[in-house]
């Protein structure tokens, strides 16, 4: 796309102005695929979604029609970018570095990206939850944070972490103030409430419905 690169998700969605192939998170869930940002690039607000809007959105989906690759695993999404075969990726940041270390072409586009939540958990009855506090505040440390990074290629959630990596490859580092505050988090409430509907409906999508 030269000196006109795609800046947001409406530009993704568009594909008479910025024509070619589209990769998209087809693994099985809505959550990781695209619907929350086909709200996005309607204008929509992911806080104030209404079940409707998950027709709205497999529609806008359905309306890239045969530019679309779903692919199922990081790997396919990794190798997609590794050969070229996709010209816009939706992809998990870890893979999309790692595509780009192994001399992918690719540039992140960050605004409205998604934050995926997770969580290090203690079991009920652990015989030493002080050492598993332990571990974990080891684990969130800054020196092991770039440890992770260096050694992965996935960002650090601890800020003041700061890894040594090519510039290539922290482009695509979710941590830095520049990156951080363009990103968004899930409606989890809203998925809650209407997972099952969504799932249905987003399994006929990959089904060719």
């Amino acid at each position: 796309y030269k000196d006109n690169p795609p800046k947001d998700w409406k530009d993704f969605f568009d594909t008479a102005k910025f024509p070619g192939t589209r990769a998209i998170d087809g693994s099985g869930s809505p959550l990781g695929g695209l619907i929350e940002q086909a709200i996005l690039a309607d204008g929509g607000k992911v806080d104030a979604m209404t079940p409707a809007d998950i027709d709205k959105g497999i529609a806008k989906i359905k309306a890239i029609g045969p530019d679309t690759i779903f692919w199922k695993t990081g790997a396919e999404s990794q190798q997609l970018a590794e050969s070229g075969e996709a010209d816009m990726i939706i992809m998990w940041t870890g893979r999309a570095m790692t595509a780009v270390k192994n001399g992918a072409a690719y540039t992140p586009v960050w605004k409205d990206w998604l934050v995926v939540m997770d969580q290090l958990t203690i079991p009920v009855g652990a015989k030493d939850p002080d050492a598993s506090y332990a571990l974990i505040n080891a684990y969130l440390g800054k020196k092991s944070q770039e440890i992770l990074t260096e050694q992965t290629s996935y960002s650090p959630i601890n800020n003041e972490a700061q890894p040594k990596v090519d510039a290539s490859v922290a482009a695509f580092l979710t941590n830095t103030p520049d990156h951080a505050k363009l990103g968004y988090q899930q409606n989890i409430k809203f998925w809650v409430a209407n997972f099952a509907a969504a799932s249905d409906k987003w399994t006929a999508l990959m089904a060719g419905n």
